[in-house]
C-alpha cells in the first residue's frame, strides 16, 4: 500500500506538469451551515473537483436567499483524495484527480424565514454521461435554511462521507452520505435531479442507466444502484431533509458523482453488527470485522459518524492490521450525559479494497442509542386525600424536566435494557409534566378532585430532555392512602322521583378512634348536597346510635340530579356541649345516568364520585309495554350504546355499578343503583349522499352522479347541489332537485377545476351540512406541438399551442442545443416565428429545447404546471414533400 501512495503522489506531480489544463472542474458538492447565535450562521461550501485544471477557486460566492449581496466564502482547505482511481492502462499506474475544497463564511439574516442558500460555479467536469455536454454546464447546489422561533435554533446535517465513489459494471452499488445531525433531528432522504445555472434542472439530464432499479432509501440514506448497465461517469443528486417534531425544518441537496468501470473485482464484506444502547456515563465497546471475497485483495476498514465529532468524550475506532485480508476494528466510547438524545446515533463503517483498477467500497450502518439513567424516588408521603412525592434527578444533569406516572395498584414490572419511558401495557397514567429540572417535589391531589381513599397508589418518574428524550423509568414507590375515619360503602338510589325519591346510604363503623379518649355521647353527621359536582352541602342529619350504619334519605329529587353525601363521626364535649369531629370525613355520591338520544339509538353515560373503584357497569332496560327491567349489556368505562331501537318510542333505563376497595379489611364487592331515566330515539341524523364526479373535457362539462347512503336512511325529500371554484372557496348553491333526480351537469365559466357537495333533506327536516367536498382538477388543455415550418409558405409558419382554455399566462423559454436563449414569452399563444428574438435573424433548422410554466386556474386558485420538451424547426421545403 505504501508503494501505491508513493506512485500516486509522484504521478500527480507529473500530470500537473505534463497534462494540458481543462477549463472545468466541479464533480460534486454540497452547502451546509452551522448556527452561531441569533440570526448569525456559519456557511460552508464543500466542492469535490478535478485537480488538473486551471479553474481552481480561492473563493466562491453564495447567494443567501434574502436579497442581500452575495457572501464571498474563502477557501480554508484543499485536500487531495486518494480514491484509488484513474488507473492508466498504458503505464499501469495511477494518479489522483480529486480534491476537496472547503469554503467558509458568515452571514447574519434579518429575521425569521425560509432561505435558499445557492451557489453556482462554471462548470462541471467533462465527460459526464448523463449530463449532455457537461463541460459547458454550470455546476449548482442549494440548501434550505429555516429560521423559526417555533422550531428553535438549527444547524444543518454534516455529511461525513465524500460524494465521489466507484461502481462496478453490472454489480449492485451502494453509497451512503454518512449524514450526522448535530441537533439530533430526524433525517430522511430522497433522490433528486442535478441542477445548473439559476438553480434549474439540467436540460436533457437523466438518471444513470440501470439493469434493475435506482433509488435512495428514505430511512437509511443508502443510494442503491442495481445494477449499472453502462461504463462512464454519472451524477445524481440526493436531498437530505431535516425533521423536528414532525415538521420539516431544512434540507441539503448534495450532488454526487459515481464512476462505473468494468471489473472482475467484488465488493468487500463487513460482517453484521448488532445495534446498541448504552446508559450515559458508561462505556460501549464492540468489534467490527471485514473481509474481501477476492483472496488477493486487502481491505481498509474505517468509521465515520457524529460520535467521533463530540466535544466531550468522542468515540474512538482503532483498527488492527488495516490493509489486510481481515482487518479488525475496535469501537470504544465512554459516553457522557451530554450525549443523551431521543434518536440513535449512526456510525457508518466503510470497507474499501485495494483492487488496482477499480477499488470497491462496502458500507454498514450501526445505530447507538444513549439512554439517560433513571431518577430515584426518595419518598411518597400520604395524607388524607393526597400524596407528596419527592425524588432526585440522579446523574441526569442535562435534564430539562420530569414526567410523573401513577397507577392505582402495585406492580413489579422491570423495563428492558434499551427501554425508556413507561410502556403502555404497564397501565400507568401520566399525571404531571414538570418543566423545571430543579423541581423535584410534587403533591398529587388528583388535579384538585382529591385521591379516593383505600387504594394503593404507585408512582414512577422519568427525566425528560430538550429534544423529547425520556430516561429510563424509576423504580416504583407505592403507598396506601388510608381511608377516612368512616368508610362509605353504598349510596344507591331506591326510587326515582322529582319530589319523592329515596337514596340509601351504608357505611362502616369508625376506625382509628381511641374510644378511651373519645367519650360518648356519639353521633354521625350526614351532610347531603343535591348535585354531584355542583351541589351545596345543607344542614347535617344527625344519627345518635354508633352501631346504626345505614340511612335512607327520603322525599328528595332523584330524577334531575344525583346527590353527594359527606359523613363525619362526632362526640359531644362534656364541658362545652359542642359536637366535635374526629378523624376525616368520607364522601360518596349516588349514580346518576344521562341519556343521549339519536336515530334508533340511545347513549347511556353516568356520573359518580365515590371513594371506591367502580369497574363494571351493567345496563338494564324496560321496553314499552313491559313491567320489568332486563339486563341488556355492560361496559367497563361507564358508557354504553343501545342500538337498533324503534324511533318515537319511550325506553326506560337504569344502571348497576359494581366496585371495590383495595385496602385490606374493606369490601371488595360494592353494588349501587342509579335512578331510572327514559329516552325516546329520534331521527336527528340527516341523510348521507355519496357523490361521483366526472369531467368531460371535450365538452367543458362536469357531470355529477350521486346516490343515498343507506346507513343514514332513505327517506329523502330533496337534494341540494353546491359548487366552489377552489378547494377552500365559499360554496354556492347551484340547484335543488327532486328525490328521483340523481345526476346534474355543470358548465363552469372559469375552469373545469372545482369542488362539489351534494346534500339531502329527509321528511323529518334533517338536512346534511355541505362539508365533505368532492373535487376535480382542471383538464390539462395546454399542449404544444413538437415541430413547425417557418418557411413563409403560409402553412405552419408560427409556433403556437393546440387550442386551449382556462390559462391565465405562461412563462416560456426556448434555447438552442448549447443552452443559449433564443425566445421568451408570457403570451399563452406563443406566436414564435422561428427567429432569434434578440437579433431577429432566422434560426437554422434543428432541435430546440423549451421549458414552459403554464399558469392555469385550478383547485387552489391560479397554479403553475411545468412543461418541457423539444421543438424541431424545418424550413427546407423539400423535406415537407
Amino acid at each position: 500500500m505504501l508503494n501505491k501512495i508513493v506512485k500516486i503522489l509522484l504521478l500527480a506531480a507529473v500530470f500537473l506538469i505534463t497534462i494540458p489544463a481543462f477549463a472545468t472542474h466541479n464533480r460534486a458538492g454540497e452547502i451546509v451551515y452551522k448556527h452561531i447565535s441569533g440570526y448569525k450562521y456559519k456557511l460552508i461550501i464543500n466542492t469535490y473537483c478535478y485537480t488538473l485544471t486551471d479553474a481552481d477557486r480561492d473563493e466562491l460566492e453564495l447567494d443567501c436567499g434574502d436579497g442581500t449581496p452575495k457572501e464571498v466564502l474563502k477557501r480554508i482547505s484543499k485536500t487531495f483524495l486518494d480514491d484509488g482511481s484513474n488507473f492508466n492502462d498504458d503505464t499501469k499506474e495511477f494518479h489522483t484527480l480529486i480534491c476537496k475544497n472547503v469554503y467558509v463564511g458568515e452571514h447574519t439574516f434579518s429575521g425569521a424565514g425560509a432561505y435558499t442558500l445557492y451557489m453556482e460555479d462554471p462548470n462541471r467536469n467533462e465527460g459526464v454521461d448523463n449530463i449532455p455536454n457537461s463541460v459547458n454546464v454550470v455546476f449548482a447546489i442549494k440548501t434550505t435554511l429555516l429560521i423559526s422561533p417555533l422550531a428553535g435554533n438549527n444547524s444543518s446535517p454534516v455529511l461525513l462521507n465524500a460524494p465521489i465513489d466507484k461502481a462496478g459494471l453490472n454489480k449492485v452499488f451502494v453509497h451512503n452520505p454518512g449524514a450526522f445531525d448535530p441537533d439530533g433531528d430526524s433525517l430522511s432522504y430522497k433522490i433528486a435531479r442535478c441542477l445548473t445555472q439559476d438553480g434549474v434542472e439540467i436540460v436533457g439530464y437523466s438518471l444513470p442507466p440501470v439493469t434493475d432499479s435506482i433509488f435512495v432509501d428514505p430511512y437509511s440514506g443508502d443510494f442503491v444502484w442495481d445494477r449499472p448497465s453502462k461504463k462512464g461517469s454519472f451524477n445524481v443528486a440526493m436531498v437530505i431533509e431535516e425533521w423536528r417534531n414532525g415538521v420539516k425544518i431544512g434540507e441539503v441537496l448534495r450532488d454526487i458523482q459515481v464512476d462505473v468501470e468494468d471489473t472482475d473485482n467484488h465488493t468487500p464484506i463487513i460482517d453484521p453488527i448488532a445495534n446498541h444502547c448504552v446508559i450515559a456515563d458508561s462505556t460501549l465497546e464492540f468489534t467490527v470485522t471485514a473481509h474481501d471475497p477476492d483472496a488477493p485483495d486487502l481491505v481498509e476498514l474505517t468509521a465515520s459518524g457524529g460520535v467521533f465529532e463530540m466535544k466531550i468524550n468522542p468515540a474512538k475506532f482503532i483498527v488492527t492490521a488495516n490493509w489486510s485480508k481481515t482487518p479488525v476494528g475496535h469501537f470504544y466510547w465512554h459516553t457522557h450525559q451530554s450525549h443523551v438524545r431521543r434518536l440513535p446515533y449512526e456510525v457508518l463503517f466503510r470497507a474499501v479494497d485495494d483492487d488496482i483498477k477499480v477499488p470497491l467500497t462496502a458500507y454498514r450502518k450501526n445505530k447507538i442509542t444513549v439512554i439517560a439513567p433513571e431518577p430515584k424516588i426518595i419518598s411518597a408521603q400520604p395524607s388524607n386525600n393526597s400524596i407528596k412525592l419527592t425524588w432526585t434527578r440522579g446523574r441526569n444533569t442535562n435534564a430539562t424536566g420530569f414526567k410523573i406516572y401513577r397507577r392505582s395498584r402495585p406492580d413489579d414490572f422491570k423495563s428492558d435494557v434499551c427501554e425508556t419511558g413507561v410502556p403502555a401495557e404497564w397501565e400507568y397514567e401520566l399525571i404531571k409534566v414538570v418543566s423545571n429540572p430543579n423541581d423535584t417535589i410534587f403533591t398529587d391531589n388528583n388535579n384538585g378532585i382529591l385521591l379516593p381513599q383505600g387504594f394503593c397508589y404507585c408512582y414512577r418518574v422519568t427525566a425528560t430532555f430538550v429534544d423529547g428524550a425520556e430516561s429510563k423509568v424509576s423504580k416504583p414507590a407505592c403507598v396506601v392512602l388510608s381511608r377516612g375515619t368512616i368508610a362509605l360503602t353504598q349510596a344507591t338510589v331506591v326510587s326515582t322521583s322529582e319530589n319523592d325519591g329515596e337514596i340509601h346510604l351504608e357505611w362502616m363503623t369508625p376506625s382509628g378512634i381511641d374510644f378511651d379518649e373519645v367519650k360518648p355521647p356519639y353521633a354521625y353527621l350526614i351532610y347531603p348536597a343535591h348535585g354531584i359536582y355542583d351541589g351545596i352541602y345543607t344542614n347535617p342529619i344527625q344519627i345518635d346510635e354508633i352501631k346504626d350504619t345505614t340511612y335512607t334519605q327520603s322525599h328528595i329529587d332523584t330524577y334531575s340530579k344525583g346527590s353527594i353525601y359527606k359523613i363525619c363521626f362526632t362526640n359531644q364535649d362534656p364541658e362545652t356541649g359542642r359536637w366535635v369531629d374526629h378523624g376525616t370525613a368520607s364522601m360518596a355520591s349516588s349514580v346518576f345516568i344521562k341519556l343521549e338520544c339519536s336515530n334508533r339509538a340511545i347513549k347511556i353515560t353516568h356520573e359518580a364520585d365515590v371513594p371506591w373503584q367502580n369497574d363494571t357497569f351493567i345496563i338494564y332496560r324496560r321496553d314499552p309495554g313491559k313491567a320489568d327491567f332486563d339486563s341488556i349489556g355492560y361496559s367497563t368505562d361507564g358508557t354504553y350504546f343501545d342500538q337498533n331501537l324503534t324511533n318515537d318510542v319511550e325506553y326506560f333505563y337504569k344502571m348497576k355499578t359494581i366496585g371495590y376497595y383495595s385496602e385490606e379489611g374493606l369490601p371488595t364487592h360494592i353494588e349501587n343503583w342509579s335512578q331510572i331515566a327514559s329516552g325516546i330515539p329520534l331521527d336527528t341524523i340527516p341523510p348521507c349522499v355519496k357523490l361521483n364526479l366526472i369531467s368531460d373535457c371535450d365538452n367543458a362539462v362536469n357531470k355529477l352522479q350521486w346516490y343515498p347512503d343507506t346507513v343514514c336512511g332513505l327517506d329523502i325529500s330533496k337534494y341540494q347541489i353546491y359548487y366552489s371554484e377552489t378547494i377552500d372557496g365559499e360554496l354556492q348553491m347551484l340547484a335543488e332537485t327532486e328525490p328521483t333526480v340523481l345526476e346534474y351537469e355543470h358548465h363552469p365559466t372559469i375552469g373545469m377545476a372545482g369542488c362539489y357537495v351534494v346534500t339531502a333533506t329527509d321528511f323529518a327536516g334533517n338536512t346534511g351540512t355541505p362539508e365533505q367536498r368532492t373535487c376535480i382538477d382542471n383538464c390539462e388543455y395546454y399542449r404544444l406541438p413538437n415541430v413547425f415550418t417557418p418557411n413563409g409558405d403560409g402553412l405552419n409558419d408560427v409556433f403556437h399551442p393546440y387550442p386551449y382554455q382556462f390559462v391565465d399566462h405562461i412563462d416560456m423559454t426556448i434555447t438552442n442545443r448549447w443552452g443559449k436563449v433564443v425566445y421568451k414569452t408570457n403570451d399563452p399563444d406563443i406566436n414564435w416565428d422561428g427567429n432569434d428574438q434578440q437579433s431577429g435573424t432566422k434560426l437554422p433548422d434543428g432541435v430546440y429545447f423549451y421549458r414552459c410554466t403554464v399558469y392555469e386556474y385550478r383547485l387552489t386558485g391560479l397554479e403553475d404546471r411545468e412543461l418541457e420538451g423539444f421543438i424541431t424547426i424545418i424550413t427546407d421545403k423539400t423535406e415537407k414533400k
